[in-house]
């Protein structure tokens, strides 16, 4: 299990339920692309990315 703050963690769950709505009311707009954005800047990725973030 992973701990963040409180505040990052409360940020993030506004974060993904914004992205959520988002991708529910946009024409076009893919859910699974908006929560990797969120997730992207609460930075967390998965484990395959993280030899291209190494340099």
């Amino acid at each position: 299990m992973h701990f963040i703050a409180d505040n990052e963690y409360a940020k993030l769950v506004a974060d993904l339920a914004e992205a959520y709505m988002r991708a529910a009311t946009t024409t076009g707009t893919d859910l699974h692309d908006v929560l990797v954005e969120v997730l992207a800047d609460a930075d967390i990725m998965p484990e395959r990315c993280r030899a291209d973030l190494a340099a």
